[in-house]
Formats: C-alpha cells, structure tokens, sequence
C-alpha cells in the first residue's frame, strides 16, 4: 500500500464516510478531528487519530503530516473557511509535505458567502504546489432530515427556494467520489474539477411528496422569504423565527425548469445534472435518487423515526 490518507473533518458528514470507506479497503488513515471521542469508532476501525484545529495552526505540527501521501481537505462553511484552508496549506508547507490533495469544495452562486470562501480556498490550492483535485457538490439530500422538528410538528417543510429545483446529491455519492478519486491508480483525476449533483432536479415540492410518502402522512412545502427561511435554515431548514405577512418571493419563472438553481441573494446560477463528468465521470454510473425518494432509503427511514418519535 501506499502512504498514509489523512482525512480531515473526519467526523463530519462526508469526512467519516471516506475515512471509514477507505479503512474498509485497507487504507491506513490518519483521522483529524477536534473531539477524540467523536472518533472512537474510527479508531476502533484501525485509524490513527490526531486531534488539532484547523481555525488553530498551532495545533497542526510537522508530525501531522509526517508519511501522509494523500489528503481529503475539508473545512467549514463558516466565516473562518477560507482561513482554515490557509492555516492547513501554510502548515503543510512548513512541514515540507506535498501530497496529493483532493479537496471537498461545493457548487453555488458566486455571490454567495460560502461560495466565494470556498473559491478563494480553491484557489490557494491551487497555488499551494500540491496536485489536487476538486469535488463541489450541490445541495446535500441529507439535509431535508432537517426538516424532521417542523415535519412532526406542523406536518410543513419552510424553505427559499420558491417552486425553483436542484439536482440535489446523496451525501454517499459525495463518499464514494472521494474514495474514488483518491484511490485512482494514475493522474487522471488530477487538476480536474467536478460538480457532483445528484440524476434529477428536486425541488422542495418534490421533497415534501417523498417525505409524506415515507412518514406515511400528508407533508407540505410553505415556500417563504429568504429573509425569514435564514436564520432557521441552519437549524431545521424549518420554521422561520416569524412568517411574514408580505408575498413569497419565488425564483424567477425562467429557472423554475432548470436542472438546478441555487439561491445567493438575488443570484441564480444554472447546470445541468447530465452536464460535465460529475459523479459518471468519478463513478463510472449516475448518481444516487434514495437520498429523498425511497421508503427504504436512510435519509427517510431516519425522518420517519424522528417524525414518529
């Protein structure tokens, strides 16, 4: 086998399911996490464990990348994102490590915070001398398991998007992308950058059919304001503080068939899921659709047990 993996955020959303995926093939993996006991079952899969904050540099000594040949990049989509990807490359450098560096960016608005972030991010890697490779995924589907409070409470999903649609992306095709890329034989992923969506455009129209149909009661989709959807978007995707009395404003009719839209402001950005390698050119097959559509799917199962819970 070759050099050590490391594998940052490594009990995140995507970061566990690589770090886990890649041990099960044989990997030898060294998890960066800030909680050691989040990762315990890491460890007892067989990964090293490393504590360290990628908001501290201090905490990111040569050792850290001391046999690492390859890593999985990933940061937060806070206000310190961009900082973080620089306090990893500057570290990196410092220890006198190149290794291969597949990165987990996104795709969206470039109006948007988060996305210009993640773009200057990009681009420091870009810069860094390390090869890499970039994986931007749109709207995870495992995120509609946000909706569960509001969904039991009030039978409702509130979002922004109007009756606007995204080719949404099952977290696990993210995964297995990831795995993909990084345990290629040969340079063909390197230097390239890939959208990742999921086969079809979803909407949340769409979303509250599949999640009705899955809980086994009726769901329906209150389109609201950006304004008010916000400031719960990140706890529920759910409630608004308040709901306003002023007309929903929906995305503009020319992108409501569109393969998917993603909202920053006023701002609308446009791709196809067939479009661009994506998760085909990764995987060598389309994406997954029992993020949000089947009954049996872990997404649904675990909304109807919060649901019913």
């Amino acid at each position: 086998m070759a050099g050590v993996i490391l594998v940052t955020g490594a009990t995140g959303n995507t970061g566990q399911g690589v770090a886990a995926e890649l041990l099960s093939k044989g990997y030898p993996v060294r998890a960066l996490v800030r909680d050691a006991a989040k990762a315990e079952g890491l460890r007892s899969q067989g990964a090293e464990v490393v504590v360290a904050d990628l908001d501290d540099p201090s905490t990111l000594p040569a050792s850290v990348f001391e046999g690492v040949d390859k890593v999985y990049l990933l940061t937060w989509n806070g206000e310190t994102a961009s900082q973080q990807t620089k306090n990893f490359l500057g570290a990196l450098k410092a220890s006198g490590a190149t290794p291969y560096i597949v990165r987990l960016s996104a795709f969206g608005a470039a109006e948007s915070r988060i996305i210009k972030q993640l773009r200057e991010s990009d681009d420091d890697l870009k810069a860094s001398g390390c090869e890499w490779t970039l994986l931007q995924p749109t709207f995870f589907m495992q995120n509609t398991m946000m909706a569960a409070q509001t969904v039991q409470e009030q039978g409702t999903v509130y979002f922004d998007w109007g009756d606007g649609k995204a080719g949404m992306v099952d977290v696990r095709d993210v995964v297995d992308s990831a795995v993909g890329v990084l345990t290629a034989e040969g340079d063909a992923f390197k230097g390239q950058s890939y959208v990742l969506t999921g086969p079809e455009s979803i909407g949340f129209a769409d979303v509250e059919a599949k999640i009705g149909a899955a809980v086994g009661k009726p769901v329906q989709y209150m389109a609201v304001p950006n304004r008010s959807a916000k400031p719960s978007r990140s706890i529920t995707l759910g409630r608004p503080t308040r709901l306003p009395s002023c007309r929903t404003r929906s995305i503009p009719a020319r992108t409501r068939s569109a393969c998917l839209c993603f909202l920053a402001g006023s701002s609308y950005q446009i791709v196809s899921p067939a479009s661009g390698p994506g998760v085909t050119g990764v995987l060598g097959r389309g994406g997954l659709t029992t993020g949000v559509g089947d009954k049996s799917s872990q997404i649904n199962r675990g909304l109807a047990a919060m649901v019913w819970a």
